[in-house]
């Protein structure tokens, strides 16, 4: 993020925001949210009751109270917001009772938008529970944006989720027309290659789907793929299914005509996660990184995007 706002010399643009703190996981840094309410959440890796419809994000926060939501943003590149997007399920029991001025709000199909009156850095809403009917506020997240030119991120993830995950977000194709797309990173399967049951074919079927639903909201958009990092078993062994896992995702590649991001060769091939986490710069499950080996691997991408369009326009 910090890097394509230097390159380009822009400070626009935001990010998705979920209250990820709230529903008790990790959250990024360049956000804060906060919230004196209950919080229970239901994801695309655990569909735990009758919600079964899960927004974009593959994650929803539910609340049956009447309570305050936060967003404070810690993104020095961006020069504060000046327009909000609340993605959650209409519910006449429920008000949105937003805590700062705006000029104008439009009521969208699935999201309210506030156009604010000025920029701020930290925004918050007040949401009423105005009867004493049971019933739930859903929220899929906030888009958090800047009007001036800029990059805008959208990181979606869930702990856990594998290239099936996310075609159980059934309001995906729906919401994600509502955001501006210059080009999606896919980037799954280490969750995928620790099932002994991993099947190479139906790897490629997940794929397909999301790719499909993607190309319909987008039709323009570019697509990104990553290869599938090193990993190990049980912290001894190399995990064999990654080379199959990779496989797939180069024939996905050829199919569709994509754009790939080694991100396996570009870590050092198979027993590479030894060197990460012998530097320090993975976690000792020799699975994850860790946030320096993240911030590394993120650096990397970027790099090789940026001589992309470098080269292009030589």
């Amino acid at each position: 993020m910090n890097t394509f706002q230097d390159f380009f010399h822009t400070s626009g643009g935001g990010y998705f925001v979920f209250p990820l703190k709230q529903v008790k996981t990790n959250s990024p840094y360049y956000f804060r949210t906060y919230s004196d309410g209950k919080w229970r959440v239901n994801k695309c890796t655990k569909i735990v009751d009758s919600l079964w419809y899960i927004g974009m994000c593959g994650i929803s926060a539910v609340t049956d109270t009447s309570c305050f939501l936060s967003i404070k943003n810690e993104w020095k590149k961006l020069d504060g917001f000046t327009r909000i997007k609340v993605f959650c399920r209409k519910n006449k029991s429920f008000e949105l009772q937003p805590g700062f001025k705006f000029s104008k709000i439009i009521e969208r199909d699935g999201y309210t938008e506030f156009i604010l009156h000025q920029k701020l850095d930290s925004i918050g809403f007040y949401i009423h529970k105005k009867d004493t009917i049971s019933s739930e506020f859903i929220l899929d997240g906030i888009s958090c944006e800047n009007d001036s030119a800029g990059l805008y991120y959208a990181g979606f993830g869930v702990n856990g989720a594998t290239s099936e995950s996310f075609l159980k977000c059934r309001l995906l194709l729906h919401q994600i027309r509502n955001i501006n797309v210059d080009l999606f990173i896919l980037s799954f399967g280490v969750n995928d290659v620790r099932n002994k049951d991993f099947s190479k074919n139906e790897y490629i079927s997940h794929y397909d789907s999301l790719i499909s639903i993607l190309k319909r909201t987008h039709p323009e958009s570019s697509i990104l793929l990553t290869t599938i990092s090193d990993n190990y078993i049980k912290r001894r062994y190399v995990n064999p299914r990654t080379q199959k896992g990779n496989e797939a995702i180069w024939e996905i590649m050829k199919k569709y005509q994509l754009a790939v991001w080694d991100l396996n060769a570009v870590m050092g091939g198979q027993k590479s996660m030894l060197k990460w986490h012998k530097n320090g710069y993975a976690a000792k499950d020799k699975i994850h990184f860790n946030r320096k080996g993240y911030t590394i691997l993120g650096e990397m991408m970027v790099q090789a995007i940026l001589e992309r369009i470098i080269k292009k326009h030589e």
